[in-house]
């Protein structure tokens, strides 16, 4: 059993995929090829959004970051249930983080962001922008969340990275936030082979921006800069991966979806399960479990004497990282407490019924 199977995926788009990597070694056309943009093209269509391709999903954050004018000692709230990326991009930035606590959902709670917000208006601190997080493929309460913003004036960052192919309320999640990011990573839903990562708005005006910042700040002709910027652009042969695995997406998160009815539906009381959010169809990137009555130790050991993969996302919190030990926050216990119970198990699309009754036959004869 694998905890992902990148090789079954690929057996279903070799042949395709092969003759159009062939196109490209034969064109050389390595940088800037026109794959790049059919890719942005067809990105732009499945979310319904502007899409701009870059290096790697902390990259696209990045850039959103540096498109909406950050200052250096403004803040920013981020979920404190996370990988680190968020943070990191503020830290490099000289941001200010506020860390805001996770409901059952496993992302920012709605409740604890106003609370955020109203104990940071005590102390004269006013938030610049929200960084949101889906985590394992779960939306948050964009609703809820979007309300809240505005009525504050704050700016809105979504990081789509683990939910792309994700839906609230019928509509892709990359459509809620004024800039939503994501990674192709290849555990991702969406993965290429390599790095890879793609921004995403509704507004032309920061579209433009964004494609400037991302090559050096360049603009309107070639050795002409207007801003300071980075280099961060997508390989056109994992724009070509991307391509082909784009077209097997939507198969994919159905087949997940359909195990995890089945999964759900055998599983017993001793855990629980990320709460989905409601109207969301999830593309479940990973399966995330949590226990009750039992020791997480002891569920590992079990996972590994059946030779059943695992990993724990994630064993700390941001706020339990050194580089952002120093950021502020009000009460944080919830996430705090789910990392020390989380545990991740295979689901993947390709996973074998077979193997789903031996990790449930594992878990529910502890």
């Amino acid at each position: 059993m694998k905890y992902f199977d990148l090789s079954a995926q690929y057996n279903l788009i070799k042949n395709s995929l092969n003759k159009d990597l062939s196109k490209i070694f034969y064109k050389t056309n390595f940088i800037n090829g026109e794959e790049v943009t059919i890719l942005e093209k067809k990105l732009s269509d499945y979310t319904n959004t502007y899409s701009l391709t870059c290096a790697n999903g902390t990259d696209a954050i990045y850039l959103a970051l540096l498109a909406l004018n950050v200052k250096r000692g403004d803040y920013v709230i981020c979920s404190n249930f996370n990988y680190i990326s968020a943070a990191e991009c503020c830290k490099l930035l000289g941001l200010k983080i506020i860390l805001v606590d996770i409901d059952k959902s496993l992302n920012i709670c709605p409740e604890k962001l106003s609370e955020a917000i109203r104990k940071c208006k005590r102390k004269n601190i006013k938030p610049k922008l929200l960084i949101s997080v889906n985590l394992f493929g779960n939306s948050i309460n964009y609703s809820k969340i979007n309300k809240i913003l505005r009525s504050e004036k704050i700016l809105h960052i979504s990081d789509c990275a683990q939910s792309f192919g994700s839906t609230y309320k019928l509509k892709k999640l990359e459509e809620y936030a004024f800039i939503s990011t994501t990674s192709f990573f290849p555990s991702k839903s969406l993965g290429c082979y390599g790095d890879g990562g793609a921004v995403f708005t509704k507004s032309k005006k920061i579209l433009n921006l964004i494609k400037s910042i991302k090559s050096h700040g360049s603009y309107k002709k070639k050795y002409n800069f207007k801003y300071v910027g980075l280099n961060s652009r997508l390989d056109t042969l994992q724009a070509v991966v991307l391509l082909n695995k784009l077209k097997l997406l939507d198969k994919e998160i159905k087949i997940k979806n359909e195990n995890y009815r089945y999964f759900i539906k055998k599983l017993n009381d001793n855990f629980e399960l990320q709460q989905l959010q409601n109207n969301t169809y999830s593309c479940h990137s990973y399966l995330n479990l949590y226990t009750n009555n039992i020791s997480r130790i002891r569920v590992l050991k079990s996972l590994k004497e059946k030779n059943i993969p695992y990993q724990i996302y994630y064993p700390k919190t941001i706020i339990e990282q050194t580089p952002y030990s120093d950021s502020i926050y009000f009460d944080l216990q919830n996430s705090i407490d789910i990392s020390k119970k989380i545990f991740s198990i295979p689901f993947h699309p390709y996973i074998k019924r077979d193997e789903i009754d031996k990790i449930l036959n594992t878990l529910n004869y502890l």
